[in-house]
């Protein structure tokens, strides 16, 4: 299986960015298209710099 890395970017109703951060594309079925993050990514919020997670 490949993995690629996809940017997820979530944007507010006014269309300013909210939460961006890379994901890695799992896989496909039925239900939509899987993706995963490991523990450690870095999560931005808006124009702030990098939020990081436990």
């Amino acid at each position: 299986m490949t993995v690629a890395e996809v940017l997820v970017s979530v944007r507010k109703f006014d269309g300013r960015l909210h939460w961006h951060h890379p994901m890695a594309r799992l896989g496909e079925d039925e239900h939509g298209v899987w993706l995963g993050a490991q523990a450690g990514t870095v999560y931005s919020k808006g124009e702030v710099g990098p939020v990081y997670t436990n």
